[in-house]
């Protein structure tokens, strides 16, 4: 808050590029030094505005991210894609470099977390892969061994067909 003298009249504006910042009343003598207030104010409003846009994009990826127990391709998805917007943003200058900072530890930070789920389910796939490929081979090696002694093929073939359909399931 500022204690301004009496007398004063507050006035407000909507922001907007073809307005003037000034009223028409109050002339100065470097209307350069005002016209680059106005654009720097522009951009401070509108980078703001869009990290304030980003930020709240990016909290409910956290809170989605956070109540995840099994890595889910889709978010990481709509991760890449929300950070791409953020660096193209960044590129383009639209928004302060600390905020885009901001925004880029924090996507950081969920990208390490999904890693983690990505890399608990990849491990979790190998050992099912390996208790799978056991039990199939063991299965093999059992129809081999009947193949061997010379017992009929065709049981050893549907059991075999029988091994494909559960496979495929």
């Amino acid at each position: 808050e500022v204690e301004f003298p009496e007398g004063f009249v507050k006035i407000e504006k909507p922001l907007s590029m073809t307005d003037d910042l000034l009223p028409e009343t109050i002339k100065v003598q470097r209307t350069d030094v005002i016209t680059r207030a106005k654009a720097e104010w522009h951009f401070v409003v509108l980078s703001s505005k869009l990290y304030d846009l980003y930020h709240t994009e990016l909290e409910d990826l956290k809170e989605r991210v956070s109540k995840m127990v099994d890595f889910e391709g889709g978010v990481f998805e709509e991760l890449k894609s929300f950070w791409s917007k953020v660096a193209e943003q960044a590129r383009e200058r639209n928004i302060f470099r600390d905020q885009a900072d901001k925004l880029k530890d924090q996507t950081n930070e969920l990208f390490g977390k999904l890693k983690e789920l990505r890399t608990k389910a990849n491990s979790d796939l190998a050992k099912s892969s390996k208790e799978t490929y056991a039990k199939y081979a063991s299965k093999l090696d059992e129809l081999n061994e009947k193949v061997e002694k010379g017992l009929g093929l065709n049981p050893i073939f549907e059991e075999l067909k029988r091994m494909q359909a559960d496979f495929k399931n």
